[in-house]
């Protein structure tokens, strides 16, 4: 009752079911997300990565799904040039919980960041940060804005002790139509 099968033959049935299903197995899966095997069990558990398929040990993903999951994902250096911003900005907004992560500190993954892409387009929908509100006022309109954030004409989200702050983007079209007011 016993059946034998060739290992080259197995290797190859494997191979032909993930190319036939368009599969990763989980060990494909981080180089192709260019990350650690841990960081890809920590977005399984918490839901970021579905398999799709699971046989004894081995887990499977959509090829297309992680490929979707991967444009999503951005360092920290690219939100922090997205967002005219520093490093050292980025990380404490981070650690005080302003911006969410994908993988970081907080999940025990190290750095650096790893940030949704559309986490971030609705970020900065809603925040403008000191650098693209000087790129759009200019330095002395930005002062300005600045002066009567410290006044409290305006809010910032950020405690007024938290030296890297960001501001609500509708304050600076305010600010910006208040601007363009004749005199």
């Amino acid at each position: 009752g016993d059946l034998w099968f060739d290992p080259e033959e197995v290797a190859v049935l494997t191979q032909r079911v993930k190319a036939e299903n368009n599969w990763l197995s989980l060990r494909e899966v981080a180089p192709f997300l260019h990350v650690e095997l841990k960081l890809v069990r920590f977005w399984m558990q918490t839901g970021r990565l579905q398999p799709v398929a699971r046989f004894s040990r081995s887990i499977y993903f959509d090829r297309a799904a992680v490929a979707a999951f991967q444009q999503r994902l951005l360092r920290s250096q690219e939100v922090a040039q997205w967002l005219e911003t520093s490093d050292t900005a980025l990380s404490s907004w981070v650690r005080a919980g302003y911006l969410p992560v994908l993988s970081g500190k907080e999940a025990g993954q190290g750095k650096p960041y790893r940030f949704d892409r559309e986490v971030i387009a609705q970020w900065s929908a809603l925040y403008v940060t000191p650098g693209e509100a000087r790129r759009i006022l200019g330095t002395a309109h930005y002062m300005a804005f600045r002066q009567r954030v410290r006044r409290g004409e305006f809010v910032s989200p950020t405690p007024a002790d938290m030296p890297d702050k960001f501001y609500y983007r509708v304050d600076l079209q305010r600010f910006l139509a208040a601007l363009e007011q004749p005199l």
